[in-house]
């Protein structure tokens, strides 16, 4: 199958600007129907030219975006006043403390399509990591895949063979004991959100899931971001359709969580929705570590700069749907603006750093404030390009309880995740008041590295560790089809560590993230992935 062409043009929803929307088209509910699966992932069925001719950039305003990545390159960058910029390993001699990185090893990769689109999430028992094609099932004491194969294989598919399927997301639920997990099916024959989970706490093969499909016929529900809160499963996208792809705006699909045993429902016995959110851009979803029936969705508004996020809450009501309200409450933080490309070390090529757009958020209760603290990142304009501002919100208040910037002023950096190091399972509960955050770094005079920090409590945040660094620059092949910018990311994983042992100081927090792996012809995707274990 041929992704090249849809994977470097569908944008991920690329900018939200200042413009009028074109008018939507009518809109249809979804539908949730028992999915279908491959078994012979030798099979590949082309997918037709008409497929791959709807697929152009995706952004509500083309020229607006453009403006605004032009606007960046040339704009005084700095950062949030009273932010230090963090120091890099064997530049000074900072007595700030360093992470601890328990373990690191080689992820999956992939040859076919770009960006790696790489997220994972942790258990107990078994550690998933997806990309934009495979997933790999791990024990979690190993670094070799106890199973491996394709997305449809494991999560389903409608069309199959015929469709593009991209864009995974996976979580991990401490209330019910199951992993979630969704990806987005592309096809000329209609567009579908791929639903997932695991039978078990310790799924060891892709016979281990219960697969179902929400279908949304023309419109293409991009970029699924996946959270959830006690009772459902929650799924935020960016809606498009037609050709080029006019935007139709975001919303909020949601599911109601199975009941518990291994067999799989008919969909049927599951009640889903789905709102629509006209004033948002990439609603996501919190993954939620301590269980509770109010959620919470992080978003940036349709406007940038900005200097303000999105909330929405969720709840239940009483008749067992879910309520979600259509016009979001805004929380002030510092402004921002669109992040510069980021320049690679001899490459004419650039790194795409994404549009401001929150990529990943986790909730889970703070015991330092005694209520649920919602962690979540976005690269922005500062530093030398490009930096990293992230948050631990206050959402039953509308505000802030911490944030900071990650900076430095010759590195770009970008594709962060964070997560705090709570852990939750059963009547065990310990640690939340301290995070992770990994992002991805590149300038004219390195190779793209993947870095992690930590903080703890109300502590600095600590000096940088490196947990690996491309062996040159990224050159596949959307790069030169795609203005000399690279497609990276989109979005990197952090989950904080179910079984991190109790008697510590701190928990753990699980990632995955790319790194770049040179090729001498464009003809092909060479990219690495990277996951790691890491104690603040």
């Amino acid at each position: 199958m041929n992704t090249r062409g849809f994977e470097q043009s569908l944008l991920r929803a690329a900018a939200f600007v200042a413009v009028g929307l074109a008018a939507a088209p009518a809109w249809a509910d979804p539908v949730l129907q028992n999915a279908s699966v491959r078994s012979d992932a030798t099979v590949q069925v082309p997918v037709s030219a008409a497929v791959r001719e709807r697929a152009h950039i995706h952004v509500i305003d083309s020229a607006g975006y453009e403006q605004q990545k032009q606007m960046a390159a040339t704009a005084p960058q700095s950062s949030v006043a009273g932010e230090a910029s963090v120091s890099i390993p064997g530049e000074n001699l900072s007595t700030d403390p360093l992470v601890t990185v328990v373990r690191k090893w080689e992820g999956l990769r992939g040859m076919a399509g770009a960006p790696t689109d790489s997220t994972s999430a942790i258990g107990r028992t078994r550690f998933i990591e997806l990309i934009n094609s495979n997933f790999g099932i791990f024990d979690r004491s190993s670094t070799v895949p106890m199973s491996t194969g394709t997305l449809d294989q494991m999560l389903g598919c409608v069309f199959c063979g015929d469709a593009i399927q991209t864009d995974p997301q996976v979580i991990w639920d401490a209330g019910t004991n199951r992993f979630y997990a969704v990806y987005l099916e592309v096809s000329e024959l209609g567009n579908s959100l791929l639903i997932a989970f695991s039978t078990t706490a310790s799924p060891s093969s892709a016979s281990d899931w219960c697969r179902y499909s929400l279908s949304f016929g023309d419109s293409i529900p991009d970029y699924p971001k996946l959270g959830d809160t006690s009772d459902f499963i929650l799924i935020g996208t960016n809606g498009f359709t037609g050709d080029p792809g006019s935007y139709t705006g975001s919303s909020v699909s949601w599911v109601t969580k199975p009941h518990a045993g291994t067999t799989c429902p008919d969909a049927s016995t599951f009640r889903f929705g789905t709102v629509k959110l006209p004033d948002v851009f990439t609603p996501v979803p919190a993954n939620q570590i301590d269980k509770s029936s109010t959620g919470w969705i992080v978003a940036v508004p349709l406007v940038a700069p900005s200097d303000k996020l999105k909330l929405l809450k969720v709840t239940k009501a009483a008749d067992g749907s879910a309520v979600i309200p259509t016009t979001a409450t805004d929380l002030s933080v510092p402004a921002f603006t669109f992040p510069f490309e980021a320049p690679q070390k001899s490459s004419r090529f650039f790194l795409d750093t994404l549009d401001g757009r929150n990529t990943q958020a986790v909730s889970a209760i703070d015991p330092a404030h005694g209520r649920v603290g919602l962690w979540t990142q976005h690269t922005v304009g500062g530093g030398a390009g490009a930096e990293v501002r992230w948050y631990e919100l206050d959402p039953e208040h509308s505000s802030v309880f911490q944030s900071g910037v990650i900076s430095h002023p010759s590195l770009y950096l970008f594709n962060a995740a964070i997560s705090p190091d709570r852990v939750r399972a059963g009547s065990d509960a310990r640690f939340g008041s301290n995070m992770v955050i990994s992002f991805n770094s590149s300038s004219t005079t390195t190779n793209p590295a993947l870095l992690v920090a930590s903080k703890i409590g109300t502590g600095r945040v600590s000096q940088v560790t490196q947990i690996g660094t491309s062996s040159g620059a990224e050159n596949t092949f959307e790069c030169s089809e795609n203005g000399d910018t690279c497609r990276w990311g989109d979005y990197a994983a952090g989950t904080p560590d179910p079984k991190a042992p109790l008697d510590a100081v701190t928990g753990r927090v699980w990632g995955t993230s790319m790194l770049a792996v040179p090729l001498a012809a464009y003809d092909d995707a060479a990219w690495r992935t990277r996951n790691f274990v890491v104690k603040p």
